[in-house]
């Protein structure tokens, strides 16, 4: 059962088809016997390198496979149908090779997306709205940054990386655009004692930057086509979202096949069969995904369009989509938590089908949503709803 996902764009290859599946199932083997923490291991790493699904966005003058925002995402939410971690790994791909787009100029993007088509670039973050403790003072020939992120995404790993930070003079921020591995980046992984696991650490050191690494040059305010990176960024989340939550149904139908008696919050009756009340949690559960993903649908193809209106696009247009992946993104959210609690509490007792560790699915779905709150977006639609109020556009919500 795989919702409404659409066939893949014809006008690809058809080895990204077979790529998919090939990298699908080998996640999802590698699922059921270990279980893994965030993305970004080794193993995880050379699949997603050998997927050839890492230029996927890149546009096809610049040597990608040039595929529509609707494809891409498609593809993001059947890889967290297997692994939800490494989907979010390549759902920031995308996103970072979008903002290149959405923020770099022309020569800018020839160099940074040719580069990743034909060096199959791994790119991580240190974008974050909190970074005002990294401070950008202008030199001789650009600017030095020096500071701690207030947040990063797959920076341990990447051959590129994405910055940003604050001018010392009050003057607006700098993004920026480096070779994750040139001096002044301080990359160290160290143990939390908290949650028990190593994790990852990026610092900037006197990193000094020239002019033309610096996407867009100084932004004091935001043009409306560039406050599409953020909504980018939750339509990302939406189909991370649905992805996952696909997957812990597809689990918790096949050990509720394999283990007939398995009980969700209900008793099936004394010949073992199926209980009323399961089957209509199954179906109130399908009906939520079912009401996200076409909530999805939608708000994917309004970002297409608005995609290709370029500069012509209009604030009304931006603000309006935002609320539009706000409701995908609400209820995405809503009915993930709903199924993956379900899955949580169903295996709870479940000793005898110990492989499939099904609460994964709960605890990924928790930590994003901790990461992210929604309320934000809840906020923003209620705001409107009550007094007409549209979304304020930034780089970062």
């Amino acid at each position: 059962m795989l919702l409404d996902i659409p066939p893949l764009d014809p006008k690809l290859p058809t080895s990204i088809e077979a790529s998919v599946d090939a990298l699908c199932r080998c996640l999802r083997a590698r699922a059921a016997d270990s279980e893994r923490g965030d993305a970004g291991g080794p193993a995880d790493l050379r699949l997603l390198r050998n997927s050839g699904l890492l230029s996927l966005v890149v546009p096809a003058q610049f040597g990608g496979k040039g595929a529509s925002w609707g494809t891409s995402l498609d593809i993001v939410r059947r890889v967290a149908r297997a692994d939800s971690a490494v989907a979010e790994r390549l759902a920031g791909q995308y996103l970072q090779l979008g903002t290149v787009q959405l923020l770099g100029d022309a020569e800018q993007q020839g160099e940074l997306l040719f580069g990743s088509a034909q060096g199959d670039w791994l790119w991580g973050s240190a974008l974050h709205r909190a970074n005002n403790q990294v401070r950008a003072s202008v030199v001789s020939g650009g600017v030095e940054i020096t500071g701690v992120p207030g947040g990063h995404q797959g920076t341990a790993d990447a051959d590129r990386l994405l910055l940003s930070a604050q001018m010392a003079d009050g003057s607006g921020m700098v993004i920026a655009a480096v070779d994750a591995g040139r001096p002044g980046i301080l990359r160290q992984i160290e143990r939390n004692p908290s949650a028990g696991e190593d994790a990852p650490r990026i610092e900037f050191r006197k990193l000094a930057l020239c002019t033309e690494e610096i996407l867009g040059g100084v932004h004091a305010g935001v043009s409306v086509r560039a406050s599409l990176r953020p909504l980018l960024e939750q339509l990302g989340l939406v189909h991370l979202f649905l992805g996952l939550s696909q997957g812990a149904l597809d689990d918790l139908v096949l050990a509720s096949q394999a283990v007939p008696r398995l009980a969700l919050n209900g008793r099936n009756d004394d010949h073992g069969e199926v209980a009323p009340m399961m089957l209509q949690r199954y179906a109130d559960l399908w009906v939520d995904m079912k009401a996200a993903s076409t909530l999805t649908r939608s708000a994917t193809r309004a970002f297409e369009d608005a995609w290709s209106e370029g500069d012509a696009l209009r604030a009304t247009e931006r603000a309006r989509l935002a609320l539009e992946i706000g409701e995908a993104r609400t209820l995405a959210g809503r009915a993930g938590l709903q199924l993956t609690q379900v899955v949580f509490e169903a295996m709870s007792g479940a000793h005898h089908v110990p492989a499939a560790r099904l609460n994964r699915w709960w605890r990924r779905l928790r930590t994003h949503n901790l990461h992210d709150p929604v309320d934000f977006k809840r906020r923003e639609i209620g705001r409107w709803i009550l007094t007409g109020d549209l979304p304020r556009a930034s780089l970062f919500a």
